[in-house]
């Protein structure tokens, strides 16, 4: 039987044959060779438990030795190198001990067989039209598979191309000249840090266009070293794009711009560019179309611009709920928005995601959760029952999160305690797939816990990130006090807060309805438009003192007393509050016809002279065009919202171009004006104001340069790109319209739009006309 088995372990893993006794020797070196690479990858790993590892060729590579996925990674390079071949993904991912990566080598390509830069390197193709109106990856490839069936539009790589290493990610790059690629943080710091100049000679990435970079927290000191290091390999800085996305929303939810290179906040109580410990925060990018983010605060109230919150969202690839699980689906859900369980804020339609509420370790693009690492953890014998944390820690060296479980026991011989560590790592492996990157033993009554002995994960880890855990503990009195009077004072600073934003709201809303009753009555006593208009001037601007809202403004004397025109971006309903306060003389703002039939609303801003226009009507937007053009060769000034509406979701929407054609057909000047902060203040279904300042800036203005249609056009644009750089907010681009009311008027309208557009293109006049809907 001996002579036997020793016949089995020599035949030839290739042929079946058996192997010459040089060959035997050379296996067995070979595995000599892989258990020393083994070893001394698993003591940097743990090198508080490095005397005790002992690496054989049966060990287990995650049970023995504690090697993860990324671990893997390490280690599959590290014999690449060492071998010179190539091992692939599937063999490194299915490898259970260390005789399996050994063995593994005998059918390893060697490394000159490695793809060569260039050899099939896919040709530049011309351009094509996008898939402007696919809605998912697989409409956009039938529909180019459709109209351009010569090209190729995916390739599928084989085992041996996708396989963990880096490097061969980035030839695969480069051969097939990809646009899009993906990767978590760590698999950028494994380029970066495991990747050797040698090995990517010739290696050109300019092809990419981005680059999405998400799974886990996204890390600045990453981001900058990929650009800096690859930008020499022709990587693009804006092909770098951090995003955001959850398995509750089909993974993505918020992209940054295509050609934007990444955006950092510093962060600190006052930040300056110069603070060297601001903590950097990298912008996730803003919502996918038909996809909302809101922040809200611990009432559950929309937080404004730079505030922290937890955020929420909702859209069309939102989770319908848990299945078969109603309790935890409502839980979920808060007035239709989806709970993230993330912490963020938002800056100027971007998202930067600060932290997480729930306990869930993010390590390389996994989610662990801590509970259940604890809950294993606590019955291994020698440690103590609800004496056990774990957290995830930030490591700037491999780009994610390193696993940590502190857990108290009573052992004090170091022989004991490594036996302890050793077994804790094997029990999280089970638990979580992965091993612990480290375990801390501390005496007992070192967890921070509260008041009824739960477990204060969050101050756990200050303690351990300060160096403090396990360090001499007050008494159990002091210590139940200390918590009690912090528990006290924090409840009280939220209570504090809470009750503060609620009194200024209260408080906005009652200045707000006396100062349009004071309005209202001024406005039907006062004889003469100017007067009236100087009244409701001076109520604005005490309204909003009373409020306490500062409004900064900036180009208001630019202002033209007569023969010109002003076009404002339209956030809230607070922007009328703010025009009224601000601009001087009798503005002709343009509203919505649906005000001029209100009750209370349409006699009053007739008497301040407001002009109104039909936004579903063909015939009658066609007349208030006429009537706007009218207004303006008497001398008023004319203001625009050329958005048309305005939602919750910050950004700068399509401009409809009824304002342009009016001010190119009579010659005036458009001065670009933006608003900022009134969003904040009071967002679209949002009801609950915020107490934020306000301002208002003025640019320079812009004279058409003729009447024709492409002169439109062109001063259309030209006021959009100066006011997309005042109102600090992203360019969002398309067209959005309120949906019409339903009734029998409107579906009369609906019956006339095709005979009015038809006679309105039978003469020239009329088709010029047609260009202000």
């Amino acid at each position: 039987m001996r002579s036997q088995r020793v016949r089995l372990l020599s035949l030839s893993m290739e042929t079946g044959q058996p192997l010459a006794p040089a060959s035997v020797e050379e296996q067995g070196s070979r595995t000599r060779d892989v258990i020393a690479i083994v070893a001394d990858l698993a003591r940097e790993l743990y090198p508080q438990r490095a005397r005790f590892i002992n690496v054989r060729a049966t060990s287990s590579i995650e049970r023995d030795l504690g090697i993860d996925s990324l671990g893997r990674t390490e280690l599959a390079l590290r014999i690449e190198r060492a071998f010179r071949v190539r091992l692939s993904a599937q063999t490194v991912a299915e490898a259970e001990t260390v005789l399996d990566l050994a063995e593994a080598l005998e059918r390893a390509q060697p490394m000159a067989e490695r793809v060569l830069p260039g050899a099939r390197a896919a040709a530049i193709l011309p351009a094509v039209p996008a898939a402007t109106e696919a809605r998912t990856l697989v409409e956009a490839l039938e529909w180019h598979a459709a109209r351009h069936p010569d090209r190729v539009h995916l390739t599928v790589l084989q085992d041996e191309v996708t396989s963990l290493s880096a490097q061969a990610w980035l030839w695969a790059i480069h051969n097939y000249r990809a646009t899009f690629s993906a990767s978590p943080n760590f698999g950028f710091e494994i380029c970066l840090n495991k990747i050797a100049d040698a090995d990517v000679e010739g290696l050109d990435l300019s092809s990419l266009r981005m680059v999405a970079n998400g799974a886990e927290p996204v890390s600045a000191r990453t981001l900058w070293r990929f650009v800096e290091r690859f930008g020499r390999y022709g990587f693009p800085a804006t092909a770098m794009a951090p995003v955001y996305g959850l398995a509750e929303c089909s993974v993505g939810l918020a992209f940054p711009p295509l050609g934007r290179p990444p955006l950092i906040d510093g962060v600190a109580e006052i930040a300056t560019p110069q603070d060297a410990m601001a903590l950097e925060i990298v912008a996730c990018g803003q919502p996918l179309p038909g996809h909302e983010i809101r922040i809200v605060d611990d009432a559950g109230h929309e937080c404004g611009d730079r505030r922290e919150g937890r955020l929420e969202f909702r859209g069309p690839s939102t989770t319908a709920g848990y299945f078969r699980n109603d309790e935890k689906t409502r839980a979920l859900f808060h007035d239709g928005w989806l709970d993230s369980g993330d912490r963020a804020y938002m800056a100027k339609g971007d998202v930067f995601v600060t932290g997480r509420v729930k306990d869930i370790i993010i390590r390389a693009g996994r989610h662990l959760y801590a509970h259940e690492i604890e809950q294993a953890v606590a019955l291994v014998p020698g440690i103590r029952r609800g004496g056990v944390v774990a957290f995830g820690t930030s490591d700037r060296v491999s780009g994610t999160e390193r696993i940590v479980v502190v857990a108290e026991t009573l052992q004090t011989d170091p022989v004991s305690r490594a036996s302890l560590q050793a077994r804790i790592i094997e029990v999280t492996s089970d638990i979580a797939g992965t091993p612990a990157d480290e375990v801390v033993l501390v005496p007992p009554r070192s967890v921070p816990k509260t008041s009824s002995g739960k477990i204060r994960r969050s101050a756990a880890k200050a303690l351990y990130e300060s160096g403090r855990m396990g360090s001499a503990r007050p008494t159990v009195p002091l210590q139940y006090t200390r918590l009690m009077l912090l528990s006290a004072s924090t409840q009280a600073r939220r209570l504090a807060r809470v009750f503060r934003e609620t009194l200024y709201a209260a408080w906005w809303w009652t200045v707000l309805s006396v100062a349009c009753l004071a309005g209202s009555l001024a406005v039907l006593i006062v004889p003469r438009l100017s007067w009236r208009w100087r009244v409701v001037r001076w109520i604005a601007r005490a309204a909003l003192a009373a409020m306490g809202v500062s409004v900064s403004t900036d180009g208001v004397e630019r202002i033209p007393g007569r023969g010109a025109m002003l076009v404002f971006n339209h956030s809230s309903y607070v922007d009328a509050l703010l025009l009224a306060a601000v601009l001087p003389g009798e503005p002709a703002i343009v509203a919505k016809r649906e005000l001029a039939e209100q009750f209370i609303a349409g006699p009053l801003l007739r008497r301040l002279g407001i002009p109104f226009v039909e936004r579903y009507d063909v015939t009658g937007s066609l007349q208030d065009a006429e009537a706007l053009t009218e207004l303006a060769r008497k001398g008023r000034v004319l203001v625009f919202f050329p958005e048309g509406t305005f939602t919750r979701r910050a950004g700068l929407s399509g401009f409809y171009l009824g304002a342009f054609k009016v001010a190119a057909e009579d010659g005036l000047a458009i001065l670009p004006g933006a608003i900022r902060g009134t969003r904040s203040m009071l967002r679209a279904d949002q009801w609950f104001p915020r107490h934020l300042p306000l301002s208002i800036e003025i640019g320079e203005p812009i004279a058409p340069s003729g009447s024709g249609f492409e002169s439109i056009l062109r001063l259309r644009d030209a006021v959009r790109i100066s006011m997309l750089a005042r109102c600090g907010e992203p360019d969002l681009g398309e067209l959005v319209k309120p949906e019409p009311p339903r009734s029998v008027a409107w579906e009369g309208h609906e019956r006339r739009i095709h005979s009015t557009v038809s006679r309105s293109f039978r003469d020239s006049r009329q088709t010029t006309a047609a260009a202000r809907v």
